[in-house]
């Protein structure tokens, strides 16, 4: 049997005598339609990121979806940590600047757009070359090469496989806010950012100064350091420089919460 078109199924609604009924179903098709073409345009846009920590389908953007319900929006803004109920979990290092050994400028121009999805999060302009996120991925090959027993370099957990991330190695202890992520440090995303943990106070800088933003799951529940960002893809020779200065400010805060030296030089 052919199904029945909106129209013949319509047509058997008792509406005639019921205007109210009528103005309801009215309604309600004209608020479906641009829910279900945002819902279309949002999902075609969580697959343009492409794969990364979520079920590459309608399953990873659905679950994206509920995790809106507890994610931050406000990852551009310093103040959170630089707020002393934030900064007990991370002591006593986590108030201590590690990047100052490497003095940061202000990034220059604008942020990178980064849509609001909680995860993957990625940037979708000032994009990084395959070049660069190769250079990116061999200086972590590098650190790891020079602290065995301290870092190893193996495929990320909160991406998947075919993201390379530094993970502290498997017999050092971790400290506290590293459990959630299980010891993982920093990772390289496709497009060439990356995330990584760093001190509170280097992440209100690097935040402040237009480097880096928040994961929107960032300090929620715990589950994800606070001191948890996004670093935008390097755009040139200087900036490739400036995050790898970030990225051993990372090692340094990590390795002297764990009661590790990290050889990063």
């Amino acid at each position: 049997m052919a199904p029945k078109s909106f129209s013949a199924v319509a047509a058997q609604l008792p509406l005639q005598n019921r205007p109210r009924t009528l103005a309801a179903l009215v309604l309600a098709i004209a608020l479906s339609l641009p829910t279900a073409s945002y819902a279309l345009k949002s999902y075609r846009g969580y697959l343009a990121l492409g794969p990364g920590g979520m079920p590459y389908n309608v399953f990873g953007w659905s679950l994206q979806g509920l995790l809106q319900l507890i994610a931050k929006w406000d990852t551009r803004t310093p103040a959170p940590f630089t707020k002393p109920a934030n900064q007990k979990p991370y002591a006593p290092h986590g108030t201590t600047p590690f990047l100052a050994a490497s003095p940061l400028p202000k990034r220059q121009g604008d942020r990178p757009d980064v849509p609001g999805y909680v995860a993957p999060q990625r940037q979708v302009t000032q994009q990084g070359s395959e070049d660069t996120r190769a250079r990116m991925t061999a200086f972590l090959e590098a650190l790891a090469a020079r602290n065995p027993g301290v870092l190893v370099l193996k495929p990320s957990g909160l991406e998947g496989v075919g993201t390379p991330a530094l993970w502290l190695d498997p017999a050092v202890e971790l400290p506290r806010y590293l459990r959630g992520v299980k010891g993982e440090l920093v990772h390289v995303h496709p497009e060439a950012s990356s995330h990584i943990t760093v001190s509170l106070a280097d992440a209100e800088e690097l935040t402040r100064k237009g480097w880096a933003e928040r994961h929107r799951l960032s300090g929620v529940g715990g589950a994800i350091p606070l001191s948890y960002v996004m670093v935008y893809a390097p755009r040139d020779e200087a900036e490739f420089e400036a995050w790898k200065g970030v990225v051993r400010a990372g090692l340094m805060f990590v390795g002297a919460g764990a009661g590790k030296e990290v050889d990063v030089d």
